[in-house]
């Protein structure tokens, strides 16, 4: 028997092995994208945690939070309710992969995508958003100092031309 056909029968059951372990986890990929995207997409943040990693929990959810609280109640009702497509999964690494969707609701159609991360052996779907201390819900970490109005530096009215502000602003445009 040759080392041709002894190989080929392996190579053929390790390849199909391989392709049902990718599709396995790309299946979890998919099921914890919707899951998560199904959530926020209905502004149901808290249903979203289950899905989230632990940086989106730190940082993301919070955020959400502070915008939703924010955020007009009529207009929530009126973009809801959102329907998720996911069309396409793309594994980045072995613990990294990007889910492409479409996010449909009655005010607006988008397609986007999110990072699902292998986090202590589970998927999870990382987004962070990145706010500068200042603007970060519950930031009790940021002394607010009061201005002194006497070092406020104030420019008489009558050193402005705003003729030549005009000519300039136009001239750009």
């Amino acid at each position: 028997m040759s080392i041709k056909k002894t190989l080929l029968p392996i190579a053929t059951a390790l390849t199909m092995v391989m392709a049902c372990t990718n599709n396995t986890a790309t299946k979890e990929i998919e099921s914890v994208a919707q899951g998560y995207l199904d959530a926020m997409g209905n502004y149901l943040i808290d249903d979203a945690i289950p899905y989230a990693s632990s940086q989106t929990r730190e940082n993301t959810i919070p955020v959400f939070n502070f915008i939703l609280a924010n955020t007009d109640t009529a207009y929530i009702n009126s973009n809801r309710p959102a329907t998720i497509t996911i069309h396409n999964t793309r594994m980045l690494s072995d613990t990294t992969a990007r889910v492409y969707y479409h996010k449909s609701t009655p005010i607006k159609e988008i397609d986007d995508s999110v990072t699902v991360i292998l986090e202590d052996g589970k998927w999870l779907v990382n987004v962070i958003i990145n706010l500068p201390p200042m603007m970060r819900p519950n930031n009790k970490h940021i002394e607010r100092k009061a201005v002194d109005p006497s070092t406020i530096h104030k420019i008489p009215a009558n050193s402005v031309n705003k003729e030549k502000i005009m000519d300039k602003y136009k001239s750009n445009n």
